[in-house]
């Protein structure tokens, strides 16, 4: 299930949505796609795999990255390119500036973000588990520069997600 939660300037936490057409409304807004592509376990990511959706996100590269819980590197993304991440395990928290602050997804496994060129965001895989994803590119004709996202006015992946738990009814109670 992916959550977007919108913040204001200050990083106080705002409306808050599960639905996809209401994630795929926000994001749009920025110039986000999202949404969902399955791989049954065990299949091999080769290039019968990857070539539909190189076609599908008009990308030319792609990299697997294993990140998060103290091992691996974070993705680095250039600022003059298109890159989709695509979640294979675990779960990935995105920000994203928008006008007037902040969007954060937070993407689970099956779940791709496509971020445009020069739209600042930062990444969060948490500190506790670990992500497996797939960082597909594309570069752009004369892009805007990308700068990068400073979050220290917003919540932690797991923070958001404890927040999200509390705000739906599913919080642990220890």
């Amino acid at each position: 299930m992916c959550v977007l939660a919108i913040f204001d300037a200050e990083g106080t936490w705002g409306q808050t949505h599960v639905c996809d057409h209401l994630l795929e409304h926000n994001l749009q807004a920025l110039g986000v796609r999202w949404g969902r592509q399955y791989i049954e376990a065990g299949v091999q990511l080769d290039i019968d795999v990857l070539a539909p959706l190189h076609r599908l996100w008009g990308t030319s590269s792609v990299e697997r990255v294993r990140w998060g819980a103290g091992e691996g590197t974070r993705p680095q993304t250039p600022p003059d390119a298109l890159a989709v991440h695509w979640v294979l395990s675990g779960t990935l928290l995105v920000y994203l500036q928008a006008s007037d602050g902040y969007v954060g997804v937070l993407c689970e496994a099956g779940e791709w973000i496509s971020i445009p060129a020069g739209l600042a965001c930062a990444l969060d895989a948490g500190g506790t588990s670990d992500v497996d994803l797939l960082l597909f590119l594309a570069a752009v004709k004369a892009p805007p520069a990308r700068q990068e996202l400073s979050t220290s006015s917003l919540p932690s992946h797991e923070a958001f997600v404890e927040t999200m738990l509390e705000m739906t009814g599913y919080a642990n109670d220890e």
